[in-house]
């Protein structure tokens, strides 16, 4: 005779298991489609900050480590310089700089005046 894991005990134990597994899925679902969204976001004001010719910097509010590595990878696509600033992860925010002359320069460009010692890489 053959033992039937979907009754008694085991099964309700596999039904948990595999609701568990649905829920996991689902999740990481949303999170994909949150990360997706928050990206094209930050295309979206990175584009318009280069259109914006008299900005050459823009600071973003804090955001969390993965939402900063997301804006990090877009600025370089853009062809632009970014850097993360704050102490705390709470409080670490981005600030990206235009590259003046095809390069970023800290000599009469974006970064004139900023002590590259107190960049947090």
């Amino acid at each position: 005779m053959a033992i039937d894991l979907r009754d008694g005990v085991n099964g309700d134990c596999l039904s948990s298991l595999a609701e568990q597994a649905a829920r996991l899925k689902k999740m990481q679902e949303h999170e994909k489609r949150q990360k997706v969204e928050f990206r094209k976001k930050m295309e979206k004001e990175v584009s318009d900050f280069i259109q914006e010719n008299s900005q050459t910097k823009k600071k973003f509010q804090p955001m969390s480590k993965i939402e900063r590595s997301i804006l990090h990878d877009v600025v370089e696509l853009a062809g632009l310089t970014s850097f993360s600033f704050g102490e705390d992860e709470e409080s670490r925010y981005v600030m990206i700089f235009k590259k003046v002359g095809g390069a970023a320069s800290g000599l009469g460009g974006p970064l004139t005046g900023v002590c590259l010692t107190s960049l947090h890489f």
